[in-house]
């Protein structure tokens, strides 16, 4: 669209792919940025029914786009975003769905959309789109709401597993396992699938360690206004928002 609207050239097939190219800003722009965007407005849409006020619902949107990394992956062209998005979003679907009276067909097919897609964006969102697929069959309680939304999340993975065929010839042949950058073969890698393989007992303090407040990639390191996440999760067990602090803790540990 970009390149339409824009007479932009084409990339050039002859040299590094690395150099600037300017559909590559607008590419960018218009998923992760965008979608980062959109993702604070959900944000603070769903927060509003979980009791917030309005400043407290803006607070929390402006919090996640311009307080934690999202800030930065909203300007490159990574999946994380995106998934981000799709994940957040069905579960505020599904989530008026159960509590709104809203569980038609065209709110569940989205929902299932967008839970699909995000495991096609990232395989590691799996788990959490069969999360919510719980979620749905015990927070909506009717057969056919949760079907429309259980085919849609299996049509969009279709969609992935048509391309890994086509791509290395095998529908379960995940795209992480054929890395060559040295970096990131050694965490995914046909033996280390999605990087799931679990530290040694004696190493997973230092990890947990890194991973939560070291200053290399530590969450609350870079993103401080997460600490403030368990208060949070308090205030909705205090609500009786049994459903949805369920969902949020399975799908944090997941992640973690």
């Amino acid at each position: 669209i970009a390149k339409t609207v824009g007479g932009l050239p084409d990339h050039p097939v002859d040299e590094a792919a690395i150099p600037y190219w300017p559909a590559d800003y607008f590419v960018t722009l218009g998923t992760s940025g965008v979608l980062t965007a959109l993702l604070a407005v959900v944000i603070y849409a769903f927060s509003l029914r979980l009791g917030a006020t309005h400043a407290g619902g803006v607070v929390l949107g402006l919090a996640y786009g311009l307080g934690t990394p999202a800030l930065v992956y909203a300007t490159l062209f990574y999946g994380h975003q995106a998934s981000a998005f799709c994940t957040f979003t069905s579960f505020f679907l599904l989530y008026r769905a159960a509590h709104e009276g809203r569980p038609n067909v065209w709110n569940m097919l989205l929902a299932g959309l967008l839970a699909g897609f995000s495991v096609v964006i990232e395989y590691q969102t799996a788990v959490i789109s069969a999360i919510l697929g719980v979620y749905a069959i015990v927070a909506i309680r009717r057969v056919r709401p949760v079907l429309v939304f259980g085919c849609a999340g299996v049509l969009a993975g279709a969609l992935l597993t048509a391309y890994n065929y086509r791509a290395f010839g095998d529908p379960l042949d995940l795209g992480y396992t054929h890395e060559v950058s040295r970096q990131f073969s050694a965490i995914h890698s046909a033996s280390n699938p999605l990087g799931l393989r679990l530290p040694r007992w004696e190493d997973a303090r230092g990890v947990l360690s890194s991973i939560l407040w070291g200053p290399f990639r530590g969450l609350s390191f870079y993103a401080p206004v997460l600490l403030a996440a368990p208060l949070g999760l308090v205030a909705l067990l205090a609500r009786r928002f049994w459903g949805v602090a369920l969902v949020a803790v399975a799908a944090v540990g997941w992640m973690l």
